[in-house]
């Protein structure tokens, strides 16, 4: 997909354009929550209130399928996601289940899909642990 900011939204050739993946990619890309598919489809259906929440799901895996968002790995009660599928981490607190964005340098990533003995397209990292919040609240 190409873009030229948050608010221009072409779709490749690979993508049909669709009203409905235009405005799920704004709602999920207007926040750096990594939102659930419930959240995403409250906020769609106040732009387009017949929105369903399949045509939310099936909008969401497309867009994962091309690279546009990323699907956040986790032990969490919902999927979680992030419309940013740029190089970075995510660091996920195994207590409060908050999600934060970490940098990854660039050849950083290049040494680790080197390194690899198969030929790897891309890699997905999450770290896991305490957040500096739940761990003040223990101290």
């Amino acid at each position: 997909m190409c873009y030229n900011n948050d608010s221009d939204y072409r779709f490749e050739a690979k993508m049909n354009y669709s009203k409905q993946r235009e405005t799920i990619l704004k709602v999920l890309r207007s926040t750096r929550s990594h939102p659930s598919v419930n959240w995403i489809y409250e906020n769609v259906k106040k732009e387009i209130p017949d929105v369903g929440l399949a045509t939310v799901y099936r909008n969401l895996k497309q867009l994962e399928a091309v690279g546009e968002i990323m699907r956040i790995q986790g032990d969490f009660p919902e999927e979680r996601w992030d419309g940013f599928a740029h190089n970075h981490a995510h660091f996920v607190c195994t207590k409060c289940k908050k999600i934060l964005d970490m940098d990854i340098d660039g050849n950083l990533k290049l040494k680790i899909l080197s390194a690899c003995p198969v030929k790897a397209d891309d890699f997905y990292v999450v770290y896991t642990g305490t957040c500096d919040e739940c761990n003040n609240k223990t101290n």
